[in-house]
């Protein structure tokens, strides 16, 4: 039977696209760009400045919950560069090989974004808040996920790349088998 048959182009990258869409990555230029999102302090824009039926005190809350996280970011991340050996790529074996200084705050902001919503009187807002408070779930998730490094059928890394502006560090973590 045809409809029984599946013909992959380019199969030879088969393994590695399944391993990037079972796997999850999480970086310091990705949290940045986050909080750059919800409220930028250079430019003042963001989230926080669409949310028009939303009152000013929880608006001070959301900008005071960026700057903690955009703090611990930049702690947790060089915490964890000091930690590990000059290199591209290091796999990580050691639980918590730095202190979770990142979940803490992450959480402070969802309790902020979650509070928002139930607060907007807006269609839209609420879909913007919910949008946000979701990739900050997911992003506690992958946090969590990879400190522990408990489940051995899964790899997990630290991919550092360097460029003339920044430093980007991603914490990596993939299935070892997707057989």
């Amino acid at each position: 039977d045809l409809e029984d048959i599946l013909i992959f182009d380019e199969a030879h990258n088969l393994e590695e696209v399944a391993l990037q869409w079972l796997g999850a990555d999480l970086s310091n230029t990705q949290l940045k760009f986050l909080c750059r999102q919800i409220y930028n302090p250079k430019k003042n824009r963001g989230l926080v400045k669409q949310l028009k039926s939303l009152p000013e005190s929880w608006k001070d809350n959301l900008i005071t919950a960026i700057k903690n996280v955009t703090a611990a970011n930049g702690q947790f991340f060089s915490e964890l560069v000091a930690k590990l050996p000059q290199k591209n790529e290091v796999r990580i074996f050691e639980p918590n090989i730095v202190e979770d200084s990142l979940t803490p705050v992450l959480s402070q902001l969802l309790g902020v974004l979650k509070s928002g919503i139930n607060l907007a009187k807006v269609d839209l807002e609420v879909f913007k808040l919910k949008s946000f408070a979701n990739r900050v779930v997911s992003f506690i998730s992958i946090i969590n996920f990879w400190l522990k490094c408990e489940d051995r059928n899964f790899i997990y890394w630290v991919e550092t790349e360097y460029s003339a502006r920044r430093m980007r560090i991603i914490l990596n973590v993939t299935p070892l088998d997707i057989s």
